[in-house]
């Protein structure tokens, strides 16, 4: 039986994924990606910290804008690295947001909890949750530019179709 990670993705999707030979070149990117979306709102969070690692913002308005920067970068170099891709692009668009979720949680768990002094529990309540967004935005940006591409092919979309 082949794992379905998403309900929505059709089965021959999900055979496709299952199957998919990666080259190097792909799966570097991939990676290099997971980092530059951990580490760029990683460096620009310590800006607002004084040198006795005090937040010098509302905490809300911390969390906000680091949501804001997480998904400016995120979605930038999804937007840069789909059109790399071949279809169908909600498969892999989706995997490569996967890839990038399981990068950052790895590196929270290394450098962000320590540092933070922050079990893991309230680190998955507080941020980690919010990483969700990463394959939701691969899921759809694919789905859209399949459905882009198959309006090329065959005409309008009806609305029941996803």
């Amino acid at each position: 039986m082949v794992p379905r990670f998403f309900a929505l993705l059709s089965p021959r999707e999900s055979l496709y994924l299952w199957d998919m030979k990666w080259n190097c070149k792909q799966a570097g990117r991939a990676v290099i990606g997971g980092l530059v979306v951990w580490a760029l709102p990683f460096g620009i969070s310590l800006v607002f910290y004084d040198q006795t690692s005090t937040l010098l913002i509302d905490i809300f308005a911390f969390k906000t804008l680091m949501m804001i920067v997480s998904a400016l970068v995120g979605l930038t170099l999804l937007a840069r690295q789909i059109p790399a891709m071949s279809p169908p692009y909600k498969s892999k668009a989706t995997l490569l947001t996967l890839i990038w979720l399981l990068i950052n949680w790895l590196l929270d768990f290394v450098i962000l909890l320590p540092l933070a002094g922050m079990n893991s529990r309230d680190y998955f309540l507080s941020t980690g949750l919010r990483y969700l967004q990463m394959p939701l935005s691969g899921f759809f940006m694919g789905l859209a530019l399949d459905r882009l591409v198959n309006r090329k092919h065959s005409g309008p979309l009806k609305d029941n179709q996803l």
